[in-house]
């Protein structure tokens, strides 16, 4: 600890009491320097019992034991910056508990929340989340007449063209789908995924958040260590799907996103323009920018994020090119929720053998509800049972 840091922790525990109205005269001050320097390089936080780092979440930083009272030696305890955050004006008892269920979960690499010191990790993810999707069907299609019909990429017009297959619609088909149930069951071994390059034939899902890192040299040389890193990522990048796999994407490309674009007929087509035009939702002629839902081939130059998972997919089937890279997040690597749904699914069966519906329709909305995330009584949850006004 330097003389210099020390300064300016005093200054601000000053305006700190200041700001509350309390004496400073007996608080720390440059008196105490040599004291506290020896307190923080060979002690430990009061709170966890870390030992204290230079940066980061366990930097030394000294925790008032009243918070109605100054900055005063008597008054103080060495404390680490995570536990003073986590205190802040509460209970002593009350957060040496939140520490211990804090440490526990990042022991045993279970989900935890994003700290305030990793705000960028927030908007990394939280700018690239897009909600759910539409299913629309832009064309009429009647079984035994109607010929199947695909996008393909013609090279010399640089465009996609759509073209009548030979085979005839039978049926039409809606997927009732979300990232819910590979989330459940992402940690469940498989031979597919080992197949897919992953040794441990399993997916994670993120636990705590390890690093932030803007280095590109760095984040390059992660991307190219391939799938079975030691810990998970996400990354913003810039990139495109190459030409000659453009027909592996045409008719669902897998980049989505919600972006600003044009509502003209030469972006949206003339068929999707005229219906626009005849609903009175534009002008003839009229072109609107709106943020729209969209399935893409490239990130459009601009930086995206993509988990290490869905990156490795586009770079192995579609050729992925990676242009640019922004930021990265590793994250330690999470498995603990498969018990959870595994425990429902054979309380769920048992049950419906049973003829108990109403606790298997528990067992599913218990795992529906969860999204692997919320805190959930695991002993008591599947007693709960549904019924009528009259409680039947």
């Amino acid at each position: 600890m330097t003389e210099e840091y020390w300064q300016k922790k005093c200054d601000g525990y000053v305006r700190q009491d200041q700001a509350k109205k309390l004496n400073t005269d007996d608080n720390v001050s440059m008196v105490h320097y040599a004291f506290y320097k020896h307190t923080f390089e060979n002690g430990a936080c009061a709170l966890c019992q870390t030992r204290f780092h230079k940066f980061g979440r366990f930097r030394p930083t000294l925790d008032r034991k009243e918070n109605n009272k100054p900055h005063t030696p008597e008054n103080c305890q060495p404390c680490c910056w995570r536990c003073n955050t986590y205190k802040s004006h509460h209970d002593e008892k009350l957060t040496r508990l939140n520490i211990q269920l804090d440490n526990f979960s990042r022991l045993n690499n279970l989900p935890t929340n994003i700290a305030r010191e990793h705000e960028k990790t927030y908007h990394l993810l939280r700018d690239s989340i897009t909600g759910g999707l539409s299913n629309v069907l832009h064309r009429r299609n009647v079984k035994g007449e109607t010929k199947i019909n695909k996008l393909f990429w013609n090279p010399e017009k640089k465009c996609y063209e759509d073209r009548d297959t030979e085979n005839i619609v039978t049926h039409v088909c809606g997927i009732d789908f979300n990232s819910l149930y590979p989330s459940c069951y992402s940690s469940a071994p498989h031979k597919f995924i080992e197949m897919m390059g992953y040794k441990e034939g399993k997916f994670f899902m993120p636990g705590s958040v390890m690093g932030e890192i803007e280095d590109k040299e760095k984040i390059m040389r992660i991307i190219k260590c391939g799938k079975n890193t030691k810990y998970l990522y996400v990354v913003s990048v810039k990139g495109y799907i190459p030409e000659d796999k453009l027909n592996k994407a045409a008719n669902f490309p897998p980049i989505i996103r919600s972006i600003e674009i044009e509502t003209s007929a030469e972006t949206i087509g003339e068929c999707t323009y005229n219906l626009m035009v005849q609903n009175k939702i534009v002008k003839k002629g009229q072109v609107k920018k709106e943020h729209k839902l969209t399935s893409l081939s490239s990130t459009m130059g601009r930086y995206m994020t993509f988990s290490n998972y869905y990156l490795h997919w586009l770079i192995d089937y579609f050729g992925f090119v990676i242009e640019d890279v922004g930021m990265m997040t590793t994250f330690t690597r999470h498995d603990r929720f498969l018990s959870f749904v595994d425990k429902m699914r054979v309380e769920r069966v048992q049950a419906e053998l049973a003829g108990e519906k109403g606790k298997g329709l528990s067992c599913k909305n218990a795992v529906n509800g969860s999204y692997g995330y919320d805190i959930m009584n695991e002993m008591n949850f599947v007693e709960l049972k549904y019924c009528d006004q009259n409680r039947y």
